[in-house]
């Protein structure tokens, strides 16, 4: 029913490995590819190869975080799309913001695992109701090239060019220090760490952030 790439087997603040096996125990079938898992992709795969390699064998494939970070969203989710897949993303990113609607299934939409695993084996066995996530493709298509990075820079130039220099806008001195560490003025950091008993109720998750 789905697979999962990863490489990363130690560093999972977000214990995304928790929550695949407690997807496993609600009867959703996976494959786990890569460094940690027992199935592996051609020698000649890397990067978004190994997707677009299995694709036509798997309905999703789970685009896991290895941390909840505000905005953060890494290729997982990007190389789903590329190689034509249906996406489960568990993350803190606004996917919603970067892809077209009813493109891929948010974990944070469900109360609890077992309300996201009863979905996906619902789409499993409904044909119908599965292929609505692929419905986007037809007034979409994918991009793969290094423009965003053009664009992010040039609109970091430009705010630099602005007579107050982008007066308004939120100022990190420290990216590393906002982004891993609680800060002494907001006592916020822009992840979390969530602990694993909570996903038995993801929706206590929800309302930590």
């Amino acid at each position: 029913m789905a697979a999962w790439i990863v490489s990363n087997c130690h560093l999972q603040p977000s214990k995304r490995n928790e929550l695949v096996a407690a997807l496993k125990n609600h009867s959703v079938s996976v494959d786990t590819f890569g460094a940690c898992g027992q199935k592996k992709c051609s020698e000649k795969s890397h990067h978004g190869n190994c997707y677009r390699e299995i694709a036509d064998d798997y309905k999703f494939v789970f685009a896991f975080e290895n941390s909840l970070c505000q905005d953060y969203i890494t290729e997982k989710f990007y190389n789903a799309f590329d190689a034509g897949m249906v996406p489960i993303v568990y993350g803190l990113g606004n996917t919603s913001a970067l892809a077209p609607p009813h493109s891929h299934i948010n974990v944070f939409d469900f109360k609890s695992v077992k309300e996201l695993a009863e979905y996906l084996i619902y789409l499993d066995k409904n044909p119908k109701k599965y292929l609505e996530y692929w419905k986007w493709r037809d007034n979409f298509r994918v991009i793969s090239s290094f423009d965003a990075w053009c664009g992010a820079c040039e609109r970091i130039q430009r705010l630099l060019a602005l007579p107050d220099k982008g007066s308004g806008h939120v100022k990190y001195d420290n990216i590393e220090s906002w982004w891993k560490y609680v800060t002494t003025t907001t006592n916020t950091s822009a992840c979390i760490h969530p602990k694993a008993d909570k996903f038995d109720d993801l929706q206590s998750l929800i309302s930590s952030h």
